[in-house]
């Protein structure tokens, strides 16, 4: 029997589970061929996810989840299984923080919020459009110093925080946002097109159920368990990714619409007017505006696209996030690229003026001040 000496990468929070018939021989690809090769996660389907390390490329039908470094009880919990003669199950989900401590956290534009490991979500900073959702907290321009518990509708997770809007699920998987619905960011029809904001979670008009999501200025993406990516809000820069045909695009979509192209995605990240996710082939795509090169592609600046086009790139990337006219990616060897706006250093290179489609690496300093 060939035991597991290689610690594995997967996302926490799921849980792998494997029969014996499910077990190689040494000459198929299955658990653990080699100390390279490993079985992961279960797709959706049932079917497996093959990951090749240190590079995690996938193997042809296979999939990589975001990944997260799991420890050596991980490796030991095989092992004993193995040697046993039964199915190793792993529990790989987050342990949470002790009681009254914080369990996670997004920062939006002007405004941030936090999850204690109770389910409260709390949030502070600016107001003016409910973002920090709680009627009993006037809407106004003067941030809130302290925080201010958002009025929700059950404990909720997996917080995000855009310009003026947060979103957050609960834990059946359904969506809740709240804050400024001007395009449809919130995911429904409720004071679209007018400057009244919603104050408290309402949940997304949708029958997908999503594992991830990201909040931007006026739009929001998630990925699916299907791994499709869905996005709903404005869709004046082709951000929502709606059709091949910006001809075809609609201004602003307050239902989530299905993002064209194909692909299956990990993870997505949504910035001012555009949007980009890894896909499970570990491929960056991008699609909306390229007003600095933020999609990472040669098409001219100003430009936009409604259809997820590939970033321009040699490397394998493991996340992918997006700022506001700027894009960063770090990659399996932890290096980390941005391409698009530079105006205000956010490339950290002072030899590109003002913008650049092309991923530059931003060096760990070697000497600091």
């Amino acid at each position: 029997m060939i035991l597991a000496t290689t610690v594995p990468h997967v996302e926490a929070g799921n849980l792998l589970a494997l029969t014996p018939n499910q077990w190689p021989t040494n000459n198929e690809i299955g658990f653990v061929v080699t100390p390279e090769i490993l079985v992961l996660t279960a797709t959706t389907n049932n079917g497996w996810c093959v990951v090749s390390i240190p590079t995690m490329g996938p193997t042809p039908g296979g999939c990589v989840t975001e990944p997260e470094t799991v420890g050596l009880t991980i490796l030991e919990t095989i092992n004993a299984a193995l040697e046993e003669g039964v199915a190793p199950i792993l529990d790989l989900s987050v342990p949470e923080p002790p009681e009254g401590h914080w369990a996670e956290r997004a920062l939006g534009a002007g405004h941030g919020c936090g999850r204690i490991n109770n389910g409260d979500l709390w949030c502070w900073g600016y107001n003016n459009y409910w973002q920090l959702g709680n009627p009993l907290n006037n809407a106004t321009t003067t941030p809130k110093i302290q925080t201010v518990k958002v009025n929700q509708p059950a404990p909720l997770k997996n917080v995000t925080a855009g310009a003026y809007h947060s979103c957050a699920q609960d834990f059946d998987n359904n969506t809740w946002c709240w804050g400024w619905n001007i395009h449809g960011q919130l995911g429904h029809n409720i004071n679209t097109q007018t400057s009244n904001p919603n104050p408290v979670p309402t949940k997304v008009v949708t029958n997908q159920t999503f594992t991830q999501i990201s909040a931007g200025w006026l739009h929001t993406c998630a990925v699916s368990t299907d791994q499709d990516v869905w996005c709903w809000g404005q869709n004046f820069h082709g951000q929502l990714g709606d059709t091949p045909n910006f001809e075809d695009s609609v201004a602003s979509q307050p239902t989530p619409t299905l993002v064209s192209g194909n692909h299956k995605f990990r993870t997505v990240s949504v910035g001012w007017v555009s949007s980009c996710g890894v896909s499970t082939t570990n491929t960056i795509w991008c699609w909306g505006a390229n007003s600095y090169g933020q999609l990472g592609t040669n098409m001219a600046l100003e430009t936009r696209t409604t259809t997820p086009i590939k970033l321009s790139s040699t490397l394998t990337p493991q996340t992918v996030k997006s700022g506001a006219y700027f894009t960063c990616q770090l990659n399996t060897n932890n290096q980390l690229y941005c391409n698009g706006q530079n105006q205000y250093g956010q490339l950290a290179n002072p030899n590109i003026e003002t913008h650049t489609a092309h991923p530059t690496e931003i060096l760990v300093p070697t000497n600091q001040p």
